[in-house]
């Protein structure tokens, strides 16, 4: 039953919100319409998009990518012209939105747009991160600390992408497909599977010449998507579970700068631009995090931790999946 337990105020934040995301892919469809027709009279001016002109186009995109419901995370990023190269002029700018699907489910999307003097592409990608209602309903009962549930699971999701991207094969070999994360500010976990699922790319390419559709090498190259199914208040939680859950904060504590830059790049597969402090990482330190990482999932009591619950059979002996873990199969890959 909906909105079992909430006050009237919850309902009222999860409702409002809602109705923004449930709208929010048509609104995004509209937006980049918008932008195209900007992008096209701009060029109908000449054969050469100026500095100006893009700053001109970007500024007018990020008012239409914003004025609604709040993006979970942005960034832009700009090169200007030199004397050398007086058209060298780029832009870009990334965004990542909430949207609903008939099943009630809420999934990532990402959104870029970048500019050149010649050409402005801008790529939609469905992400393989999403969470029911439910998880919303259960986040706001047991926590309630935002006014925007949905956009902090979502932030949520965002913060542990790079875990679950690596640890796919963790839930498929031995936890029958389920996985949990911790929840933001130490407040539990979401409980969350990995189904099967195909990534959806959209291109739209713009010149002087006009526009065209073009495909897209999807950055998703795993076909399972995560869906976290419930939230579990943190007084809820088995010692397990609770001790699983801070060995993971305190890994993502600690190498935070490393973990965004991981998972941008994985992203933004295709940026031009990403920001500087995302393109630089320290090989050592990624060495360093992928071992504490595998040195935190050998650990039996995160083992446990991480089980759909307390008398549920491994699919994987533990001496396999030790051997698997030394072998390095779930290692970072080049």
């Amino acid at each position: 039953m909906l909105h079992r337990n909430l006050t009237a105020s919850d309902i009222r934040k999860l409702v409002s919100e809602r109705g923004g995301v449930s709208t929010l892919m048509d609104d995004l469809a509209d937006q980049l319409m918008q932008i195209g027709q900007i992008v096209l009279q701009t060029f109908g001016r000449g054969k050469r998009l100026s500095a100006s002109d893009l700053r001109d186009i970007f500024g007018s995109a990020d008012r239409l990518m914003t004025s609604g419901i709040a993006p979970c995370g942005s960034w832009t990023a700009s090169r200007e012209p030199t004397r050398v190269h007086p058209h060298g002029q780029k832009m870009e700018a990334a965004y990542v939105f909430i949207c609903a699907n008939d099943d009630s489910k809420f999934q990532l999307h990402a959104v870029r747009i970048e500019g050149t003097s010649k050409k402005v592409r801008v790529e939609i990608t469905a992400l393989p991160f999403a969470f029911t209602y439910h998880t919303a309903e259960r986040y706001l009962e047991f926590y309630g600390k935002t006014d925007n549930p949905l956009n902090a699971i979502a932030r949520g999701l965002m913060d542990y992408s790079f875990y679950l991207f690596f640890t796919l094969p963790i839930a498929q070999d031995r936890n029958a497909g389920h996985m949990n994360i911790p929840a933001p500010d130490g407040s539990g976990i979401f409980l969350g599977v990995f189904k099967d699922w195909d990534c959806l790319s959209f291109c739209r390419e713009y010149d002087r010449h006009g526009a065209r559709t073009l495909p897209v090498d999807n950055v998703v190259t795993r076909n399972a998507i995560f869906v976290a199914q419930t939230f579990v208040d943190r007084h809820r939680l088995r010692p397990e579970q609770t001790a699983a859950a801070q060995m993971l904060a305190d890994w993502t504590s600690d190498y935070r700068h490393e973990l965004d830059a991981e998972r941008d790049k994985f992203l933004w597969a295709h940026a031009m631009l990403l920001p500087e402090h995302f393109s630089q990482s320290d090989e050592d330190r990624l060495d360093t995090l992928m071992t504490r990482l595998i040195e935190i999932m050998g650990n039996t009591q995160f083992q446990d931790g991480i089980k759909p619950h307390r008398d549920f059979v491994p699919t994987i002996a533990e001496d396999d999946f030790l051997g698997r873990l030394q072998t390095g199969l779930f290692k970072r890959e080049d």
